[in-house]
C-alpha cells in the first residue's frame, strides 16, 4: 500500500509544474493556481486509486485542474455579486437630478425586491453584465457557461423584473 502511494506521489510530482502552469494560465493569479493544484493533488491522493486505470494520465490530471479552476472562477463571480444593494440599484436607475425623489426610492425598492426573487443564475447574469460591466464573452470565459445561455438568463431575469415593476404600477419605460 505504501509503495503504491509513493508511486502516485512520484507521478504527481512529475506533473505538478505542468499542472501549475496550466492553472496559472486559466486563473492568472499564482496563489489561486497553487491552491487549485494542491486541491487536485489531495483529491487524487485521498480519492480511490484510479490512476492505474487511467489511459491518458496527463490529460486526466489537466481535466481535474481545469475543473478546480472553474470552481475558483465561479466562487470569484459569486463574491463579486455580493454587492451593496444601494450600489446595484443606483446603477440600474439613471437619476435625472442629484436628489432622490420618493418615486425613485420606490422604484429602487421594487427593483431590489424583484432581483431578490430571481433564481440565482438569472440574478448573476444580470449583475455581472449590467452592474459589473462584463461582456457576455468575459462572463462566459470566467464561468464556462455558454454566451447564449447567459444572454437567455439575463433576458428572462429582466422580463421578470419588468413584470414585477408593472404589477407595482411602474410603466414599461421604468427599466429601459
Amino acid at each position: 500500500m505504501n509503495g503504491e502511494r509513493d508511486e502516485i506521489i512520484e507521478i504527481l510530482v512529475g506533473y505538478e509544474s505542468r499542472m501549475l502552469r496550466y492553472a496559472q494560465k486559466i486563473l492568472r493569479a499564482e496563489p489561486d493556481a497553487e491552491d487549485a493544484v494542491q486541491c487536485v493533488i489531495l483529491e487524487v491522493l485521498n480519492g480511490p486509486d484510479i490512476i492505474g486505470r487511467v489511459e491518458r494520465l496527463g490529460a486526466w490530471l489537466m481535466t481535474l485542474v481545469y475543473r478546480r479552476c472553474v470552481d475558483v472562477i465561479r466562487r470569484r463571480a459569486r463574491a463579486k455579486i455580493a454587492v451593496n444593494s444601494e450600489e446595484v440599484l443606483s446603477t440600474l436607475i439613471a437619476h435625472e437630478s442629484s436628489t432622490d425623489t420618493a418615486e425613485s426610492m420606490e422604484i429602487r425598492t421594487a427593483i431590489a425586491e424583484a432581483l431578490a426573487t430571481l433564481p440565482e443564475q438569472q440574478r448573476e447574469a444580470i449583475l455581472m453584465n449590467v452592474i459589473d460591466g462584463f461582456s457576455f464573452r468575459e462572463i462566459s470565459d470566467q464561468t464556462g457557461i455558454p454566451m447564449g445561455t447567459l444572454m437567455a438568463r439575463k433576458k428572462r431575469g429582466i422580463e421578470h423584473v419588468r413584470e414585477c415593476l408593472n404589477k407595482r404600477g411602474f410603466g414599461e419605460d421604468t427599466c429601459s
